[in-house]
């Protein structure tokens, strides 16, 4: 006896069909719900991109550019638009630079010049080193770091291979002048040059790897790396510095003597006169950070998903490609929407305001019976009450991907990875047995006593 059992939600339909034996006692199937067919979607938000940005750099017009992972580039000119474009060869972008006159890209192993609206490569003596970065102090002194310890050093026009007696990748250059160069890298290295194409180390107080480094203009440098490294040179010699997070730091710039950015993993913003730091905070959810560009007093921050940061009356998120999991839209009330990296958006009239959810972890589901009793659930275990102002934390018996949630205000069920199940009643969580470890993907039903759970190798 074949029976087809049909779960329809609003305008969506879902069928399943499977041959079974009848029972006498078998339930009924649940009533069709009639509806409107769905005939198309339309887009109400669009990210710009979803590829990672690694470097950024403002010209001196006040354009300012991001580049990244599959030549993604990013640009726009002081508070425009932004406009979207890939670089030859998508490679990865680590490096932008310029002038009035030119704007330099690295990429991979190839250096680009900006010829009206397209990228040209550029002839260089050293074509075998990944580049990892780009820098240069003006048109006539400009320099290419990369792995195995390649420095190149363009002066006058001309592009040579510099001296450098290390083999570690380098990362970061800075200077006030010609005659003091400053380049950092892997495992704490410190380069110093007195005309840009002879190196020599000089002694770091770390090995953590340097990724950026940056001068104010007045003599103080400041360096950045793995594990929340700061470092600081005001003088001859370079010291630690107690910094106020343990995150990896990618990038720093300086906004005038005295005054640096830095920005790093797990949405990072730290500002400070090179020896005092503390922790800028960014409304909205965010990314590993990693690149500064623009203007004092007008920041931008790129990284992972393609997330802006602006620091307009504040730092707040003002785009994102992040993924975008689970949405619940209950028949009155603001939709809600979460996603990567504790991204969440409300959508209460006919535009979509992001909110702050209180975690960096990955948001998978959400549900509810209206827009101020909603569970939502996510990566590591994570789950919380929202209520429309107040994310409050629940504790579940799990500690990994909690990937759907069902809740009718009363009761809840969640399922995720190697076969978890809870149950939610009267406020606290439990786990119940489900027999398989597959990863389930989605929990559903009309109501309490009518639930279905799928997963992965076509598990239901």
């Amino acid at each position: 006896m074949k029976r087809t059992l049909r779960l329809v939600l609003t305008s969506l339909a879902f069928a399943f069909g499977a041959a079974a034996c009848a029972s006498p006692t078998a339930s009924p199937p649940p009533p069709i719900i009639e509806g409107n067919p769905v005939t198309e979607l339309a887009t109400v938000r669009q990210g710009l991109t979803s590829q990672s940005f690694l470097t950024g750099f403002t010209e001196g017009s006040g354009r300012t550019w991001f580049g990244g992972v599959g030549g993604a580039l990013l640009s726009r000119q002081g508070g425009g638009p932004w406009s979207f474009e890939i670089l030859p060869g998508f490679g990865f972008v680590t490096g932008i630079w310029g002038t009035a006159d030119e704007l330099l890209a690295v990429a991979d192993f190839t250096l680009h010049l900006r010829v009206g609206n397209n990228w040209e490569p550029v002839a260089l003596p050293l074509r075998t080193s990944q580049f990892l970065g780009l820098w240069g102090l003006d048109s006539e002194h400009v320099w290419i770091g990369g792995a195995g310890g390649a420095i190149l050093f363009r002066e006058r026009g001309a592009w040579q291979v510099a001296n450098v007696p290390v083999s570690a990748e380098i990362w970061g250059f800075a200077a006030e002048s010609p005659e003091d160069v400053v380049a950092v890298g892997q495992s704490g290295t410190i380069l110093q040059s007195a005309n840009g194409l002879d190196w020599e180390t000089v002694p770091s107080p770390t090995t953590s790897t340097l990724f950026a480094v940056a001068s104010d203009g007045n003599g103080r440098y400041v360096a950045v790396g793995g594990s929340g490294t700061i470092l600081l040179r005001d003088g001859d010699t370079w010291e630690m510095v107690p910094s106020p997070v343990p995150a990896n730091l990618f990038d720093v710039q300086s906004t005038g003597p005295g005054a640096f950015t830095v920005v790093g993993d797990e949405g990072v913003v730290l500002t400070g006169n090179g020896i005092q730091w503390s922790v800028v905070d960014v409304a909205g959810g965010v990314e590993n950070f990693r690149a500064i560009a623009g203007t004092p007093g007008a920041l931008t921050v790129a990284g992972w998903f393609g997330t802006i940061v602006e620091q307009v009356s504040g730092w707040k998120t003002t785009q994102s490609g992040t993924r975008i999991y689970a949405v619940h839209a209950p028949a009155t009330g603001a939709a809600l929407a979460v996603g990567q990296g504790g991204i969440a958006f409300e959508r209460s009239t006919t535009s979509w305001v992001e909110v702050s959810a209180p975690t960096h972890e990955t948001l998978l589901g959400v549900a509810g019976p209206s827009a101020t009793d909603r569970i939502v659930v996510g990566d590591h275990g994570t789950a919380f009450h929202y209520d429309g102002m107040i994310w409050t934390p629940e504790a579940v018996p799990a500690t990994k991907s909690v990937r759907s949630v069902w809740y009718n205000g009363t009761r809840a069920m969640a399922v995720g990875e190697d076969g978890v199940a809870m149950v939610r009643e009267q406020g606290l969580w439990r786990a119940i047995p489900t027999n398989t470890t597959r990863f389930l993907r989605h929990v559903f039903g009309i109501s309490w006593d009518r639930l279905y759970a799928v997963g992965d190798s076509g598990t239901l």
